[in-house]
């Protein structure tokens, strides 16, 4: 059904939902031994995030900071807010993959009929990357989120 998308590399970073960012931070950085890259403030999207890491693997943690997360165009079904409403605490929201090209696989991605949820071309991730989101909750049970190297 689906074809191989060769411009899709490594995992980037695990999303996940939380309802406290600050005690998401302590559980994961003493259970886990994670260790925090950064932390900021999303006021655009009306989210707090903090990037955690351990070896390779890095994850981001997103707290809504009011009921209106990420209340832009199609992706304010799937906003922060909602998710943990649906889910009743915190859990995977998204994964991030990397890509060389991003024009290129959302192309793959929307031929497969995999649903672009991001509805601006110009989105950027924490960091500047240029990034795009899918709806492959069907699929995988958590959105997909294209990010571009840069």
């Amino acid at each position: 059904m689906f074809k191989e998308i060769t411009e899709i590399g490594k995992i980037d970073h695990i999303g996940i939902a939380v309802t406290d960012l600050a005690t998401s931070i302590n559980h994961y950085s003493n259970l886990l031994n994670f260790n925090l890259i950064n932390e900021k403030s999303i006021i655009d999207h009306d989210i707090k995030i903090a990037f955690l890491k351990k070896f390779e693997t890095s994850i981001e943690l997103l707290q809504p900071i009011t009921s209106q997360s990420f209340e832009t165009g199609l992706l304010k079904e799937f906003t922060i807010h909602n998710f943990i409403l649906k889910n009743k605490n915190s859990g995977i929201h998204h994964f991030c993959m990397q890509t060389n090209n991003l024009d290129k696989t959302t192309q793959n991605l929307s031929e497969m009929g995999i649903e672009k949820i991001s509805d601006n071309e110009n989105w950027q991730g924490s960091d500047g990357s240029p990034i795009s989101f899918f709806n492959t909750l069907k699929i995988f049970g958590f959105l997909l989120e294209i990010k571009e190297k840069i």
